[in-house]
Parts: structure tokens; C-alpha cells; sequence
């Protein structure tokens, strides 16, 4: 593959001129994701820009060769920066972009911010998981407490592998993630922008877990994006309908399944500082365990 060395401004530029048609009908041709005003031309220009300045950076090529897992991942990663509004143009400029470098490709799927999503406090306690897993079936209520005591997100389930099968991404990880969890089994997962994290599930979770192992992996399709899964779980679009439906039969409201990832958090926390770590050090180790590089669990601890 031959990568362009025109910078990312260029690069973006050559995209949108692609696009423009300007003084052309916008309402006889809304579906064919032209550029019609200058507005337009300018925003779809400054976020393939940005896109591109990504893709350069995760050394996975150029505008002309971007794939639509590309386009995913990074809108993955941009949820945990930006708000609804902003992802939402970003996605829409990616999906103008596929509209050149792929013909006829399917929309992008919606990807939420999750900047909203952590406002208010969601946390569960132990009880009401214990509650909401009683009321599903064994694949999801495993998945559930998976995502109690580990604090994946519900796409995460699906690409969890031993360590030794699946190794973390090689990233400034804390040396100490294990610290109070030295007696857990280290697993992987594959999060937000492909980023492969370490997660460590109790001995008594991992056996039952292990108990599900697939003699052969399976493709599984979750919101457009295909997963290789290699444990008989469940995960996804799925699970999370699954967890709010039992969720609501409960205990009579729903937080989300990403209410367990908020439990997580706010445990590992009390955890971390019962064990002598400052407040600084238990926010750094714990955001390293949920996958981030910067102090966005803030929120999370509501």
C-alpha cells in the first residue's frame, strides 16, 4: 500500500473537493452525501483533518486508505472526549469520506458520546447485579458479573482471551494494575480504539468462564463490527438489552449495563485507597484497568 506524505490538512482537502457541489439542489440529492454549502465544506474538512492526524499517529495509513474499522475505532475513541453533537459531525464526515474511498458501503453505525452518560451516578451494588443476573439466562448473567468485577463494556465480552493468547497493546501501562487482585487470573480484552487492555477475573469467575470455552472461536457480528469470540457468552448490542430488561424486572429501573463499569470504578477506588494509594495513584491505576491514559473517570465516582 502506498501511503501519502501530503499532511493531513492536504489530505483532507483533496477529500472535500471530491464532495463539493456547491449551487446543486441539496434536497434533490440529501442522500448522496455532497457538500453543498461552505459551512459544510469547512467543518467536513476540519474533522477529516483531525481523522487523518489519528490514523497517521496509530500508523494505519492515509484518507485514501482508510477502512471502515478505521472509522469505528476512532469514533470509539472520540465518545470518551467529546459530546453527542460533536461525534455526531465527526461520524457524519467519515461517512462522506467512505462515500469516495467506498462506494455503496453501509452508513456508519451511531456511536455515543459518553460524556452524558457518566452525569449522574449509576453504580450498582453487588446485590442488585446478583438480582439482575438471577433473571437471565446463563450467558448473559455470566457477562454481567464479568462486567461487575472487571469493568468491561459490553462490546468487550466479546473479545476476551488469556493474556498468553491475546497480549495487552504495548502503551505506558501502570506497573503495579494487579496490586490488591495478585490472587485473579489476567485476561485481555480489545476496547476503544483497538486499544488491548488487561482486565484480572476472580479464580471462582475465571473457572466458570473457562467452563464456556469454545472448542472452536466464533464469528459474532455486533453493531456492524465483527468480533472473533472464543468463549460461549454472550456480549454487545445483546447483552445490554438482556441486562436493562432483567435490570428493570429486578429492581424496577434500569442504569445500563455500563452501570456495572461504574461500580467498577468506584470499588476499585475504595479498594486502591484502603491499600495506602494516594487518590492520585488509585485514579491513574484504575483508569489504566477500564482503559484510559487520562483522568476521565472523574465522573464515574458520583
Amino acid at each position: 500500500m502506498s501511503v501519502s506524505f501530503r499532511s493531513a490538512k492536504s489530505q483532507a482537502q483533496h477529500i472535500v473537493k471530491q464532495l463539493a457541489s456547491h449551487g446543486i439542489d441539496r434536497h434533490s440529492h440529501k442522500r448522496e452525501g455532497r457538500i453543498h454549502g461552505l459551512g459544510t465544506e469547512r467543518c467536513t474538512k476540519d474533522a477529516l483533518a483531525v481523522f487523518c492526524g489519528w490514523l497517521k499517529g496509530e500508523a494505519r495509513g492515509d484518507l485514501n486508505h482508510v477502512t471502515r474499522r478505521d472509522c469505528v475505532d476512532y469514533l470509539e475513541q472520540r465518545s470518551e472526549a467529546v459530546g453527542q453533537s460533536a461525534l455526531n459531525a465527526d461520524r457524519q464526515a467519515l461517512n462522506r469520506l467512505l462515500s469516495v474511498t467506498h462506494p455503496g458501503d453501509s452508513k456508519l453505525p451511531v456511536v455515543r458520546s459518553e460524556i452524558p452518560k457518566i452525569l449522574a451516578g449509576r453504580a450498582y451494588t453487588e446485590a442488585q447485579v446478583a438480582a439482575i443476573a438471577e433473571r437471565q439466562n446463563i450467558r448473559n448473567a455470566l457477562v454481567s458479573e464479568l462486567a461487575f468485577r472487571t469493568g468491561i463494556r459490553a462490546h468487550e465480552a466479546l473479545s476476551i482471551r488469556p493474556i498468553a493468547e491475546q497480549p495487552r497493546t504495548h502503551r505506558q501501562w501502570r506497573s503495579d494494575l494487579s496490586s490488591g487482585r495478585e490472587d485473579h487470573v489476567q485476561y485481555t480484552v480489545q476496547g476503544k480504539g483497538g486499544l488491548i487492555r488487561a482486565i484480572f477475573i476472580p479464580v471462582d469467575l475465571a473457572e466458570r468462564l473457562e467452563a464456556r470455552r469454545l472448542t472452536e472461536p466464533v464469528l459474532v457480528v455486533d453493531r456492524g463490527i465483527m468480533y472473533q469470540s472464543h468463549y460461549d457468552i454472550s456480549g454487545g448490542q445483546k447483552f445490554s438489552q438482556s441486562f436493562s430488561a432483567a435490570s428493570v424486572r429486578a429492581l424496577g429501573f434500569s442504569h445500563g449495563a455500563h452501570g456495572c463499569r461504574h461500580a467498577f470504578v468506584q470499588d476499585s477506588m475504595e479498594a486502591l485507597k484502603k491499600g495506602g494509594y494516594s487518590d492520585v495513584d488509585a485514579r491513574e491505576i484504575t483508569a489504566n484497568l477500564v482503559g484510559h491514559f487520562r483522568d476521565l473517570i472523574g465522573a464515574y465516582l458520583r
